[in-house]
């Protein structure tokens, strides 16, 4: 007999603790809620995909976060895997595009947005047109990157590289920039629309920088880690086209060299958003049809 009463008691401190850890759940939203109410946005979320979550400043649970909500202060932002999403902050148009695995604590200030890169990959697009400046900052490191568009990426060990790609940008964790060839298009991050009068063809184009420039590579996937070669060109070709069909992918160029000090160079993983355009179909008048004026 007294087994089964402690077997009761055991199931009833569980129960009773259950319950209060839901109640204080629900209390810390709802106050969370109230917060939010009070505050002024500084962002908005323009896109996301999949897994894409949001911690308040000074809250220990993470909550999902969907297109058209709000950011405030001191949040973080965090993407899962094969998830993406989108920043625009309301006062000064800076936008940041977070990949998959990426987190970012985000905070405004009076004249300037920081961003604090813990962990992944971003795209960041500033202009000098801009009411506030730009900073990031990894650890020790706060780098101004004000009217500059650039990827950031942190990997696992904690090393930051940045990649500018519009704008100036003075940082040791700088990449150096590719010897061999220039990428003219697309543009990294673009968003190319097909509609039904073209063959759906998109072009990559690069500029020769090297006369030993032997061989160029197109390597595309669905995701980051999972890049294939689709095409190359070999000589002084300067494009590659390929026939694409609507959705996201990533892609990098590989350049190889048989005369210059580097044999091989890779570019950055860049990623490309095709979406297709119906044209539209026509409801009234109908064809041929007799209309008369008043």
């Amino acid at each position: 007999m007294s087994k089964i009463k402690t077997r009761l008691f055991i199931s009833l401190a569980i129960s009773f603790t259950g319950l209060l850890i839901t109640y204080q759940w629900y209390k810390n939203y709802d106050q969370k809620i109230q917060n939010f109410n009070e505050m002024t946005p500084i962002a908005r979320v323009s896109e996301t995909s999949k897994d894409v979550q949001r911690k308040p400043l000074r809250r220990l649970i993470w909550n999902e976060i969907s297109i058209s909500e709000n950011i405030y202060n001191g949040e973080q932002i965090r993407t899962g895997t094969e998830s993406q999403a989108k920043i625009e902050f309301i006062k000064s148009g800076i936008v940041i595009s977070l990949e998959e695995k990426s987190l970012v604590s985000i905070e405004e200030k009076e004249n300037e947005v920081a961003l604090d890169i813990l962990q992944g990959n971003l795209f960041v697009k500033s202009t000098d047109t801009n009411d506030q400046r730009l900073t990031i900052k990894s650890g020790e490191q706060t780098i101004n990157a004000t009217g500059t568009e650039l990827l950031v990426e942190k990997n696992e060990k904690g090393k930051v590289e940045l990649e500018v790609l519009k704008g100036k940008l003075h940082s040791d964790a700088q990449k150096a920039k590719i010897e061999l060839f220039e990428i003219i298009r697309p543009e990294p991050f673009e968003e190319i629309s097909l509609s039904d009068l073209n063959s759906n063809l998109i072009v990559w184009e690069w500029r020769r920088k090297s006369e030993s420039l032997d061989k160029m590579s197109l390597l595309m996937g669905a995701q980051r880690g999972e890049l294939k070669e689709i095409g190359s060109v070999s000589g002084p070709e300067t494009k590659i086209i390929q026939k694409m069909k609507p959705g996201v992918y990533y892609w990098k160029l590989i350049g190889e060299s048989s005369g210059a000090s580097v044999k091989k160079v890779n570019s950055s993983i860049y990623k490309i958003k095709i979406y297709s355009i119906k044209k539209p179909n026509l409801l009234y008048p109908e064809l041929k049809a007799n209309l008369k004026l008043p």
